[in-house]
């Protein structure tokens, strides 16, 4: 006779389901702050243009106050400044909460130079880097590209940001365009330290950032990278340690 023997295991793994549906919501509720810390990080550059212009305006309006003159001119200039930031800080949200926005969006035939000097523009109304030197060589036979002109600007700008802030907001950007065979080519060149070669490949990491605490989530060049690969083009870097960095956004022409 041969005696069977089954053997049966129960084991109870409630807890063990448990813990797990917790590491996942941590996990998202991690991402979901360094997302929502981006955005505030995001936001900072249109918000200080729209300060920026608002207390210019405050200024002129205390002056007119007291001098009895009501000099208007320079008021829609600023307020449309005010407009056209606040919609991209809309702008910006969407792109961060999603990353990219769907390919194609809002696309239209844009004058890339134009582009580059209300970059300029928005970037000398902030205070912080009232002590940089913007310079441009754009190239006039450029011809019109095809792009999201928010979210070529939302790039640009970050791209500038980052160069002055790498030279603490004192030395000199230069800001270049000209058309390379199929391509066109804006070039963001300072003056900074460079990037030693042990970080330069983490850079384009998303939340990598070598900022101080507080003052950047490294969202920004990942998000920029992603907008330039949806349009077809990428963003090559060149750096050198004393020396300064060259950032070049690439499109298709």
């Amino acid at each position: 006779m041969v005696a069977a023997h089954l053997i049966v295991l129960v084991e109870d793994i409630t807890l063990a389901k448990q813990l797990e549906r917790q590491m996942l919501l941590t996990e998202r509720l991690t991402t979901a702050g360094r997302l929502a810390a981006g955005v505030a990080h995001e936001l900072n550059n249109p918000l200080a243009t729209i300060a920026g212009c608002a207390e210019a305006l405050q200024g002129r309006l205390k002056e007119a106050a007291l001098s009895g003159r009501s000099d208007l001119a320079d008021f829609p200039t600023y307020l449309g400044l005010v407009e056209e930031e606040a919609y991209r800080c809309k702008d910006i949200t969407g792109s961060l909460l999603q990353f990219v926005r769907d390919p194609g969006s809002r696309r239209m035939s844009t004058d890339l130079n134009a582009l580059v000097l209300k970059t300029v523009d928005l970037i000398s109304h902030q205070a912080r880097y009232a002590g940089g030197v913007l310079t441009t060589e754009l190239d006039d036979t450029l011809a019109e590209v095809t792009v999201n002109e928010g979210q070529l600007r939302q790039v640009f700008l970050g791209l500038a940001s980052n160069a002055l802030d790498a030279m603490d907001g004192q030395g000199r950007l230069t800001i270049r365009t000209r058309r390379a065979r199929r391509d066109v080519e804006i070039e963001f060149e300072d003056e900074g330290p460079g990037i030693p070669e042990e970080i330069a490949p983490r850079i384009w990491d998303p939340f990598f950032t070598t900022k101080p605490p507080g003052q950047g989530t490294g969202l920004g060049l990942a998000i920029a990278q992603g907008i330039v690969t949806d349009h077809g083009g990428r963003i090559e870097m060149q750096t050198h340690v004393g020396k300064g960095s060259i950032f070049r956004v690439v499109l298709p022409a």
